[in-house]
């Protein structure tokens, strides 16, 4: 059994491979709180799929809006996507944190981007009003156009 590690020790170990992952996403929900069959197949499909939906429904022959149906209604089930889903983005954190190690320019740009923007790596302004006042903006459509 692979013990907890940290994210940069895994990456210079080498040791955080697909595998390892699916692993992870596999135990990241309690299957026991998945009331039927048909919603756990969902589940491991969407654990093979690296939870993307579309191709999750059709390794089950289940509509997407099945899916879609029972996140809305089932809070078990909503919470193991939600936990699948987190787990995926930690998966593709840690092969961003790899290509960063690597010094991989567009790596470390999109990184600075995204989650350096208090610091100043942005392209664009990103204007906010730091109020909550409401802006009322009136715009004349001519008639008889």
């Amino acid at each position: 059994m692979r013990t907890k590690a940290t994210q940069s020790n895994l990456i210079k170990a080498g040791e955080y491979d697909k595998g390892c992952f699916l692993q992870d996403v596999a135990t990241s929900y309690d299957r026991k709180s998945i009331t039927t069959a048909k919603k756990r197949n969902f589940l491991d499909a969407m654990v093979h799929t690296l939870g993307v939906v579309s191709t999750a429904a059709a390794m089950c022959k289940t509509a997407k809006q099945t899916h879609y149906s029972w996140t809305r209604n089932d809070p078990a089930y909503k919470e193991a996507v939600e936990s699948i889903n987190n787990t995926c983005i930690d998966f593709a954190e840690t092969k961003l944190f790899e290509k960063i190690d690597a010094g991989d320019t567009y790596s470390i740009i999109f990184y600075l981007k995204t989650k350096g923007k208090q610091r100043g790596y942005v392209e664009k302004d990103d204007i906010r009003s730091a109020t909550q006042n409401n802006i009322v903006v009136n715009v004349a459509i001519p008639t008889g156009i």
